[in-house]
């Protein structure tokens, strides 16, 4: 899946999963809290954010929070929340979603940033290693190609200067 499939995937799952759960939810409104119902819209909300990009993230908490208001505060099915512990339940799930879908964000960046910096130690790394073993092999050249007593003066010259 490339890049754009996933970004692509994560904004239908931001626009489609919040009202699939909160539909799934209705019937047990009465047995369930409203505030089991915002952790599990948060879930939903944390795995787009992993999925996709901030703003597929942003779109996921818009969109669990508008649906949460729509079928878990009174009055049923109208965007009005009368209960003052409902406004504050919407409004945490809203900011904590985009707060995720931040982080999420964030934490793709800091990879991508690591991955470049392994990349670039390792290279540093053998570039190190191939140093070291052409200094290796000129010291064992100039130890083992070393004449005892030159010939001629150019054959002189020339160990002199690889000597250096």
């Amino acid at each position: 899946m490339t890049h754009l499939d996933a970004s692509r995937v994560a904004f239908l799952v931001a626009l489609v999963a919040p009202l699939a759960i909160t539909g799934v939810l209705v019937p047990f409104r009465d047995s369930v809290p409203n505030t089991s119902v915002a952790l599990i819209l948060v879930v939903i909300v944390v795995a787009v954010a992993a999925l996709g990009n901030r703003l597929a993230g942003a779109l996921a908490a818009i969109w669990a929070a508008v649906w949460f208001n729509f079928f878990f505060t009174r009055p049923y099915q109208r965007f009005t929340i009368t209960r003052p512990a409902d406004v504050q339940i919407a409004l945490l799930l809203l900011v904590v979603g985009l707060a995720v879908s931040q982080l999420a964000a964030r934490a793709r960046r800091l990879q991508v940033v690591a991955i470049t910096d392994a990349d670039y130690l390792a290279r540093i790394h053998d570039t190190a290693t191939l140093a070291q073993s052409v200094k290796a092999r000129r010291e064992q050249w100039s130890i083992t190609s070393r004449p005892s007593s030159p010939r001629c003066c150019t054959c002189a010259a020339a160990v002199s200067s690889t000597a250096r």
